[in-house]
């Protein structure tokens, strides 16, 4: 690890759907991303939507397509996390942001 990397985990690059949803908002409002890459401590998602700050805890889940000999049936791995950061640099639209975050506890693998 380099002197500036802050990441107490290396991140791999990965490709998967994501709901999430901002703890404590009034009504339910799922964002969708799609999650660019992860490691055991957090990860890195885009979504459109601007609700989320810095500090802000959110409840996830990310979707495993199913795959022939492992996940036959597909899965999801449900997570709470913190929000380290929102960036706008980039992204196709005003709209659209990419948000890193770091896990509160071990996420959880559903099948």
């Amino acid at each position: 690890m380099d002197a500036l990397e802050k990441r107490k985990n290396a991140r791999v690059p990965i490709s998967l759907d994501l709901l999430c949803e901002k703890v404590g908002s009034t009504g339910r409002l799922l964002h969708k991303g799609r999650v660019l890459n992860a490691s055991p401590g957090g990860l890195y998602f885009e979504a459109a939507g601007r609700d989320f700050k810095p500090g802000d805890l959110a409840e996830m889940k990310l979707v495993i397509p199913p795959k022939q000999g492992l996940l036959e049936m597909g899965g999801a791995i449900h997570a709470m996390a913190r929000i380290l950061r929102v960036e706008s640099a980039g992204s196709p639209s005003p709209d659209f942001c990419g948000i890193a975050v770091e896990f509160c506890r071990r996420p959880r693998l559903s099948v």
